[in-house]
């Protein structure tokens, strides 16, 4: 009877063990998933603590716009263009770039300033100098996107100029480790390029092109893709040099070798931006043609 007893108490205390231990394991699941549900909680807040103020746009963008420009005899001519502005996050900004209207190139100084409204739209004023002494003034208008990283735009003045642009951040976030030199652009970019070209006679002829390099993070890359010249297409092999500048600005120049033999050499200038992600391009020469291009990182 007594040795019933002792078992049972034996048994009674390995039962309550076995409660207490899994009491335990569900109250620290229950506090474990607590507090990630309050550390989501806290990280979406601080996701979420972004407003629209002139404070958002601060430090270097990389800028791309293409569009036509009206002449004074009454006719569109394309127009490409490419710079790099320093934003301070106070409405002001300024830079350097490049232009090319109807082939005619012009390298420019920016200054400007900037409104940032609550629903982040933004409005720009630009005043730009060449280096022939032209000053013109520019007004944009668009909508600030990626939390800042980006401003999709749209010339509103003067209003019979159609040019559209993009901004990019050129370094995405403030925890990226990045500097501006050719090893910054290392691996596949996959290229697509828009514009026209000027034929030996006659107007100017869409262009389009796409295509894959390998960038080596020493100055050189290759590879293979496919233009469309007023639909005629072309498969080419490609080879070039690469230099990037302190600024982030960056020299590439081209020698493409269609499947038939023929041989064209390119110059492209443009910025690196989203931390050598991206390139925002606009070739130089020849420079009859107008182009643009946008290189991004495969992985």
């Amino acid at each position: 009877m007594n040795k019933q007893i002792h078992h049972n108490i034996s048994l009674q205390k390995q039962l309550n063990s076995l409660v207490i231990k899994r009491i335990f394991i569900i109250a620290l699941f229950f506090i474990t998933f607590t507090l990630g549900v309050v550390g989501l909680n806290a990280n979406v807040k601080a996701e979420n603590k972004f407003s629209c103020t002139n404070a958002i746009l601060k430090d270097l963008y990389g800028v791309q716009i293409v569009g036509f420009r009206l002449t004074a005899k009454g006719n569109y001519i394309p127009f490409g263009a490419t710079n790099v502005r320093n934003f301070d996050g106070k409405g002001n900004y300024s830079g350097t770039g490049i232009t090319n209207i109807s082939g005619a190139f012009s390298k420019i100084n920016i200054s400007g300033t900037y409104t940032v409204n609550p629903n982040c739209t933004v409005e720009l004023s630009s005043s730009t100098t060449s280096t022939n002494g032209i000053v013109r003034d520019a007004v944009q208008f668009g909508t600030i996107v990626g939390r800042g990283r980006e401003i999709i735009t749209l010339q509103t003045s003067p209003d019979d100029n159609v040019q559209t642009g993009i901004f990019k951040k050129v370094v995405k976030a403030q925890k990226d480790k990045f500097s501006c030199t050719n090893a910054a652009l290392k691996g596949l970019y996959g290229v697509q390029g828009s514009g026209f070209r000027l034929p030996t006679e006659g107007s100017y002829v869409p262009f389009g092109a796409t295509n894959v390099r390998n960038f080596d993070g020493k100055g050189n890359y290759s590879g293979k893709g496919i233009t469309n010249v007023s639909g005629t297409f072309t498969k080419t092999n490609i080879s070039g040099t690469y230099t990037v500048n302190p600024d982030c600005t960056i020299e590439l120049n081209d020698a493409t070798t269609s499947t038939e033999g023929v041989v064209r050499n390119f110059s492209q200038s443009g910025t690196i931006v989203n931390s050598g992600r991206e390139i925002l391009t606009l070739q130089t020469s020849p420079d009859d043609n107008v182009q643009t291009g946008i290189f991004k990182k495969v992985w």
